[in-house]
């Protein structure tokens, strides 16, 4: 596992263009960052699943990748990106394919990578939300389109994520992805295992559930009989279940869960 403690975004990090319609840089992305520390991007061609507003691609320009390829389902998205990159690493604009599609599917499919990276929404969209309106893009995915035995832990997006990235990785290559703990590290690991990938926490960490996000998919599967793990506490000791992590989050009050980074390398 690479360093024990999250790196922290600073005011300087977070000098970028940031509309009401992106997922503004946050915890979850201190622990992609903070991941990808642990991943050899020198020279590397990489692809990022969500681009967002191009903060995990400047760092990674500033690391030394190749080729950096962003997409976006959220085609709102590439231009806040693009203006983000060229303001920040102008002088490596020429390394950057900035691409409007729903996971892989508008990549070309003569394009291979060494990294193929995102912090995925985990949330099944709910019947009251419709995707693209606000930030709810960055916040919920699809689960009729990706259909999935784990999306009970909303995990199908993920998933499909793994399926793609076999026929776009380059030998040795590696897929990395931010993951909720809700289902429990067995489950992730399994997410990988199953998919052909053998599993690497390269991070891992506690944090508050975000308030902003429903939980209302998840209380349904727990009345179902699944289990999730909420905690209390920051220190994720004192566990709780989803209704109550919900009725929290409706209240203010926060409730809290572990965060992985894992990557998989493919067998």
């Amino acid at each position: 596992m690479g360093r024990s403690e999250r790196r922290t975004l600073t005011p300087k990090d977070l000098n970028l263009e940031i509309p009401d319609f992106t997922f503004r840089p946050n915890v979850w992305t201190e622990a992609f960052l903070t991941g990808l520390e642990s991943i050899d991007v020198r020279n590397k061609r990489i692809v990022e699943i969500g681009v967002g507003t191009g903060i995990i691609g400047i760092d990674l320009l500033k690391r030394g990748v190749k080729k950096y390829v962003g997409v976006d389902i959220d085609a709102r998205i590439l231009p806040i990106a693009k203006q983000n990159i060229e303001k920040i690493v102008p002088k490596f604009k020429q390394r950057v394919t900035l691409l409007q599609s729903d996971l892989l599917e508008s990549v070309p499919s003569d394009y291979l990578f060494d990294v193929i990276c995102g912090c995925l929404p985990q949330v099944s969209k709910p019947a009251t939300i419709k995707l693209g309106d606000e930030d709810s893009f960055a916040r919920y995915f699809d689960a009729v389109k990706y259909q999935s035995v784990l999306n009970v832990y909303g995990l199908g997006l993920n998933e499909a994520v793994l399926i793609q990235s076999k026929t776009r990785l380059k030998s040795q290559g590696s897929v990395v992805l931010v993951l909720f703990g809700r289902a429990g590290k067995s489950v992730l690991e399994e997410l990988f295992t199953h998919n052909g990938y053998t599993p690497r926490i390269v991070f891992e960490d506690n944090i508050a559930q975000l308030r902003e996000t429903t939980l209302a998919t998840l209380v349904e599967a727990e009345k179902q009989g699944h289990k999730f793990f909420f905690f209390k506490d920051l220190a994720c000791r004192k566990p709780i279940s989803v209704k109550e992590a919900e009725e929290r989050r409706i209240k203010g009050k926060d409730s809290y869960h572990k965060i992985y980074v894992i990557e998989g390398k493919l067998n």
